[in-house]
């Protein structure tokens, strides 16, 4: 038996909880569009939203969530140990 911090699977899985949120904190930039919204003000919203998608939260956070999830899944196939919540 392991402790649960030895697992690859379980580090795989924090590694994809900051990557998602570095994409939910990154990206959620508070940009709304208003109600009754003329055409210029749905344009400088898009124009935000683009903006926040070439962010670096947002690279790092898709970065952090694609290897965070390929380190949990090696770690689950490879597993041949039971993790131990005992101390």
């Amino acid at each position: 038996m392991k402790k649960w911090y030895q697992s690859k699977t379980i580090g795989g899985i924090l590694i994809s909880v900051i990557g998602a949120a570095c994409l939910y904190f990154g990206i959620n930039t508070g940009v709304e569009i208003p109600a009754n919204a003329d055409v210029a003000q749905v344009q400088a919203v898009i124009a935000q939203i683009k903006a926040a998608n070439g962010s670096f939260p947002a690279i790092l956070g898709i970065v952090l969530s694609s290897i965070g999830s390929l380190w949990a899944l090696y770690g689950r196939i490879k597993a041949e140990t039971i993790i131990s919540s005992a101390k």
